[in-house]
């Protein structure tokens, strides 16, 4: 990306977290040309990007780099056409941006406790399992105010592998962030090749290639270097930081945000099936306080 040095009109969405989001944002991050714009949505990429508004947003900006039409208005478009979602089918607003990430963002960490709530404070220490092939845990908080998450989201886990027999070292680990309304009801939001009942975003990762890049990483978004397996010893109490999908957001009072995590994908997106033959069962064990301070980072924007 930073031998990228042409103007640059890029449509992202939010809803394709399973194949091309991560990419779409990084091919505005990381390029070198500062002649740069952004376009982001919440629906499906293809009926977005051949609307008719969009197909003329895209015209202008191929008029005014190309064709030299230096007064058809496109150097006073945002450069970030932002869509911060409430739902599968409603935004909470559409504003212009000056950059990606928000330079206004308020990076804060909810930290998971073992009554699995996702609270502001510092908890007890203590631990949560699952069943290490087919098990999950959750934790949940839910928003006194209005509050918009927009940007990069990253999970700080302390994690070890039970095993109930011998020959385990690695584990995948699923993550998910869904929304929920006040009526304690899940608020669906489309995801990639048709799917309408996608969540907010999701990852999953395997715990071998925890390894940072410490170059590339900064406390917002972590890199993986992928250079090495890092095989778990028994009783090894790790940390994972795992980066999540960028997204975009709103909640409004009483509303509520949970945390998934689990060894198996928790939603499924067909036809992009994981290959979950790595775990094998046992214990996934999460460690939370004291010295095992595992919380959810969130891009909170301030209102």
């Amino acid at each position: 990306y930073e031998h990228i040095d042409v103007p640059i009109l890029t449509c992202v969405s939010f809803s394709d977290v399973g194949l091309h989001t991560i990419g779409g944002y990084r091919s505005f991050m990381d390029v070198k040309t500062k002649e740069k714009w952004l376009y982001t949505h919440r629906d499906g990429k293809w009926d977005v990007y051949y609307d008719p508004k969009v197909q003329e947003l895209t015209l202008q900006f191929m008029d005014y780099y190309l064709k030299g039409k230096k007064a058809n208005g496109w150097d006073n478009t945002a450069r970030v056409r932002l869509e911060v979602r409430s739902s599968r089918d409603a935004f909470y607003e559409i504003r212009g941006e000056d950059e990606w990430p928000l330079a206004r963002t308020q990076y804060t960490q909810f930290y998971l406790s073992p009554q699995q709530q996702l609270s502001l404070e510092k908890t007890e220490a203590g631990e949560l399992s699952y069943d290490g092939k087919k098990g999950s845990q959750t934790f949940r908080i839910t928003f006194t105010e209005g509050t918009e998450i927009t940007g990069h989201a990253k999970l700080n886990i302390w994690m070890e592998l039970r095993a109930s027999s011998g020959g385990q070292d690695d584990f995948h680990l699923y993550v998910v962030l869904n929304k929920f309304d006040k009526a304690g009801k899940r608020v669906p939001f489309y995801g990639t090749v048709g799917n309408k009942e996608d969540v907010i975003t999701r990852v999953y990762m395997r715990a071998s290639f925890r390894e940072l890049d410490e170059e590339k990483s900064t406390d917002a978004i972590p890199y993986q270097s992928f250079q090495r397996y890092q095989k778990l010893k028994e009783n090894e109490v790790v940390c994972l930081s795992i980066p999540l999908p960028p997204t975009s957001v709103f909640f409004h009072p009483g509303e509520s945000l949970e945390l998934m995590i689990g060894a198996y994908e928790l939603f499924q997106n067909a036809p992009m099936i994981k290959d979950n033959s790595l775990n094998k069962g046992g214990r996934h064990v999460v460690h939370m306080g004291g010295k095992f301070e595992s919380y959810l980072q969130l891009p909170v924007i301030p209102t």
